[in-house]
């Protein structure tokens, strides 16, 4: 998903994940193959890795042409830089716009104040910035405290004024519950209310979206879930 969004959204600069994203079962030859799917250059380090071994998250993102990347939590125990606690109202103010991108990989359904995770994600973008979020849609009970779906994502960045970019649902399925991957393009205004009540199937659903922030982009506009704003 990084490799795709990064390249089509030609993102760049500096890169803030929450949470850590090493280690991974991420493989050199794996990266190498989608780097060169997606027509990326194979850096000197990534050739020089073993080959099957896990990349660290730095060489990642490195390989994707980030100039720098950090990565938040709420406790340095796996030796992020950015020590925030995302249920607080507001990040640390040496990191308030200082980021290019910030990536939410399944983690503010962990965070209890969502409210708060999303006003962090705003805070710590630089204009222009672009925030990613990717995380658990449907039948992933208890794996956090929540099973977020597209119409939050959609409805506060509209009313908030974002640039919505891109938005997918995908299925992992399979054995181990994710061999098998079918990512669909979604839209939460374009589909009839209730839709997909009961026919999401077996699988785990993960949501994918991704939103630019303007000059006009807010983070307090709390929104009406849009089925209900025209009542």
């Amino acid at each position: 998903m990084l490799v795709h969004c990064s390249t089509t959204f030609k993102l760049g600069g500096r890169f803030l994940a929450l949470g850590r994203l090493s280690p991974s079962s991420l493989t050199a030859d794996y990266l190498e193959q989608r780097l060169s799917a997606s027509g990326l250059d194979i850096p000197k380090q990534l050739k020089d890795h073993p080959r099957d071994e896990p990349v660290p998250d730095h060489l990642f993102f490195e390989c994707l042409g980030y100039d720098e990347a950090l990565s938040s939590d709420k406790s340095a125990y796996e030796a992020s830089e950015v020590i925030h606690d995302l249920n607080e109202p507001t990040p640390p103010p040496e990191w308030i716009g200082q980021f290019d991108v910030v990536y939410n990989n399944g983690t503010i359904e962990h965070v209890f104040n969502v409210p708060n995770a999303l006003n962090s994600c705003h805070e710590l973008l630089k204009p222009n910035g672009v925030v990613i979020h990717a995380g658990p849609a449907n039948n992933t009970v208890d794996h956090g405290f929540y099973q977020l779906s597209p119409t939050l994502f959609f409805d506060y960045y509209r009313a908030n004024e974002y640039e919505i970019l891109n938005c997918a649902l995908i299925k992992s399925s399979g054995k181990d519950g994710h061999s098998k991957i079918s990512i669909q393009p979604y839209n939460t205004y374009d589909n009839p209310t209730d839709h997909l009540y009961g026919k999401m199937g077996d699988g785990v659903w993960t949501i994918l979206f991704i939103a630019r922030k303007t000059e006009k982009s807010t983070s307090d506009k709390v929104p009406t879930q849009f089925r209900y704003a025209h009542l």
